[in-house]
């Protein structure tokens, strides 16, 4: 048989519009695919070069079920525009589309800015630098390897020691067959510098990203990977950060917020406060509702706290400690509260324009976070009783502080309803970003702004959420 001797790739944005947009990769492509003499098919959306049997098309997947669409398809070079855009599952099931019967061995290539919330994050985590979060100069161009195995990925620095630490999941496979399960991947930072034609034409484009904010420009320009601030945002990212080490008035008045394992699932997290400061964060990740009642319980006899400034979600298993023992219900469902301001001599009386309670917090939690009226404790921190600022997530080990920064990141504004009503992402739009962990740290905090926008509560009359 011979080799097929046609060769055809694919570029893939997520929206459409995104290809067909003034100064989008269709209307860059002219310049650049005309001087290799292709010819335009199909509305400018597929290029054909000489000898014509070699092909390019656009394409999006604005939906994840797009994906199916390419089904029985052999794309040989698939190239992703803003990777991150796309989800885990479009992206992995492109990869088993990424085949070939022509000359070429199939590849992959993606571009992207940083993005913290993305899971191409943790994929190139060994190129950036925990602590500063760039990236790694001397791990540029550098080749890893990798394996999926039951959802997981393994990754080591040559196919050999691929194959001696994980025997067991080459067993089943022939042995000459073994080397060619694993592939291969790289990163390799842009420098704006290396767009000569952009830079030769357009040199004032530089001092766009210079004029950009803070956060934006060491996003943009200096490839930041712990940085996106966008217009869903609803913190400051350098709050966020500094929630770990602000220097705050500790006011007395004693709280504590749990949100317990749904059914069993996720992570059950206490946290005890302070006034607004987290003194003890306790964990649990696995969990009976005994547990978590005499977890409570000793919390209260420790810092001498009332059943009534126990807070618990009542979703799950909460209700069922809330029923029993007179711990204050938390229902995010719920309408949201009045809020009682001062005007003058007048006490006045409003209901802030929310979708529902939940929402109201999380805006007020946000509001505390960025004017740095919070803080939370690095060492008194406790998982399955044992004193450690490390729990597991999947195959890795991740310091607290990290999850609970990125969880806060996940929590994003919604464009505004007919109704003008402020919304935050749903639970499902959270975990996605999360890799399917629920916001569990993010939902324990948030449930301390209960109080604070309770009408029933002692300081509301002092309130006023200013957005």
């Amino acid at each position: 048989m011979t080799t097929i001797d046609w060769f055809g790739w694919v570029i893939f944005r997520r929206k459409t519009p995104m290809i067909v947009w003034e100064g989008g990769l269709r209307d860059t492509s002219v310049p650049i695919y005309s001087w290799l003499g292709a010819r335009a098919k199909q509305s400018s959306l597929q290029r054909q070069f000489p000898p014509y049997k070699n092909k390019l098309k656009f394409s999006h997947m604005e939906y994840e079920k797009d994906m199916f669409n390419r089904q029985g398809t052999q794309i040989p070079f698939i190239w992703f525009d803003e990777v991150t855009q796309f989800t885990e599952k479009q992206f992995r099931y492109l990869v088993s589309r990424n085949r070939s019967v022509c000359w070429v061995k199939p590849y992959i290539r993606a571009t992207c800015n940083p993005d913290p919330d993305s899971r191409v994050k943790e994929f190139i985590s060994r190129w950036i630098d925990p602590e500063t979060w760039y990236i790694i100069k001397e791990r540029d161009w550098v080749v890893r390897y990798f394996i999926r195995e039951q959802g997981e990925v393994l990754r080591w620095d040559t196919k050999e020691e691929l194959l001696e630490k994980y025997p067991s999941v080459f067993a089943k496979y022939p042995e000459d067959k073994r080397i060619h399960l694993i592939k291969s991947f790289t990163f390799i930072e842009w420098d704006i510098f290396e767009n000569k034609e952009l830079m030769d034409k357009d040199p004032a484009y530089l001092a766009n990203l210079m004029a950009l904010d803070e956060q934006e420009r060491s996003q943009l320009l200096d490839w930041n990977w712990n940085i996106k601030q966008d217009d869903t945002s609803l913190w400051d990212y350098k709050a966020i950060g500094d929630i770990f080490t602000n220097k705050i008035g500790l006011q007395e008045g004693y709280w504590i917020t749990c949100d317990p394992a749904r059914f069993g699932d996720n992570l059950c997290v206490i946290m005890v406060w302070k006034w607004m400061h987290v003194v003890k964060v306790i964990i649990y990740t696995k969990s009976s509702i005994e547990d978590i009642y005499m977890s409570i319980e000793r919390e209260k006899e420790d810092y001498g706290i009332g059943s009534s400034k126990v807070i618990v979600d009542e979703w799950g298993l909460g209700w069922w400690l809330i029923d029993r023992w007179w711990y204050i219900w938390f229902n995010g469902w719920a309408a949201p509260e009045k809020i009682k301001q001062k005007d003058r001599n007048t006490l006045k009386s409003f209901r802030e324009n929310y979708i529902n309670l939940k929402t109201q917090c999380f805006y007020k939690l946000f509001k505390v976070i960025n004017e740095r009226k919070t803080t939370i404790t690095k060492h008194n921190v406790r998982v399955d009783d044992k004193q450690t600022d490390e729990i597991k997530v999947g195959s890795k080990t991740v310091k607290i502080r990290d999850i609970i920064k990125k969880e806060l990141r996940s929590i994003k504004k919604k464009r505004r309803s007919e109704d003008a009503k402020l919304w935050i992402n749903s639970k499902d739009e959270q975990k996605a970003i999360l890799g399917w962990r629920s916001p569990d740290f993010a939902d324990t905090l948030m449930m301390r702004m209960y109080p604070e926008v309770w009408s029933k509560g002692p300081s509301v009359d002092i309130l006023y959420l200013e957005l």
